[in-house]
């Protein structure tokens, strides 16, 4: 059986999540301590046996710690959205005790340099991606080779506060989220063609995209499921 991978980001339509077939692997991206409190995420997340944590160390993902969600969960390895040259200098040391269900360390990795290939560079990075939602699918295909990607709460600037480094706590408009996104990664509609071109250079993988955002492609390996009004809702 070849691979899925699912990745969970947390836009609106990850609601959703109840509609999201299962996988051999599931990647969580960035802090993901208030979705864990949803019970349909929760049940999700919980009855699969390998789990990813995909984070920034910016990402003010501590409370996952203090909730003790690593140690509920089948958490395998913390990935941190960067190449090794790129990687933050400075990481918390804390980052490198958090322990799993069975008491062992967690492992700290970096993305693999396969993923230079797919990245751009910005003002900031010589290797990047537009958000941490790509660098989990970059990961998936090149470093997890998966053959199926399901994901789920990419809804493309859609205000819950992902560029203001709140991480949700900070709600914003759509519109501040893209001022604050134009100096390195440009509009919704750029990272949307980093998305199908990504897809269109890896056409041995199916991408199901489950999301509320606009998303219209013609590239043949994507599969665009359009959550509606109302969760499960689907067009």
């Amino acid at each position: 059986m070849s691979k899925s991978v699912s990745v969970l980001c947390r836009g609106k339509s990850l609601e959703s999540i109840s509609i999201l077939p299962e996988s051999n692997v599931v990647v969580l991206v960035n802090s993901f301590q208030n979705e864990l409190d949803n019970e349909d995420i929760h049940n999700y997340v919980d009855k699969h046996d390998d789990i990813i944590h995909m984070v920034s160390p910016n990402s003010q993902f501590y409370p996952m710690v203090e909730k003790k969600l690593y140690s509920k969960y089948n958490f395998k390895k913390i990935v941190l959205p960067y190449v090794e040259e790129c990687r933050p200098k400075v990481i918390g040391l804390f980052m490198f005790k958090i322990k799993d269900k069975n008491g062992y360390i967690l492992d700290v990795e970096n993305m693999s340099d396969k993923n230079k290939d797919d990245m751009i560079t910005t003002s900031r990075y010589a290797f990047t991606s537009p958000t941490c939602g790509m660098d989990s699918i970059l990961y998936a295909v090149n470093d997890l080779e998966a053959k199926e990607v399901n994901i789920i709460g990419m809804d493309f600037y859609d205000g819950v506060g992902y560029f203001t480094n709140s991480h949700g706590e900070i709600k914003v408009t759509t519109k501040e989220c893209i001022k604050r996104a134009k100096k390195d990664i440009g509009t919704a509609d750029d990272m949307k063609s980093f998305f199908c071109n990504f897809a269109e250079k890896h056409s041995d993988v199916t991408f199901n995209v489950y999301t509320m955002a606009d998303l219209k492609t013609d590239v043949k390996n994507i599969k665009v499921h359009r959550i509606t009004e109302g969760v499960g809702s689907v067009t």
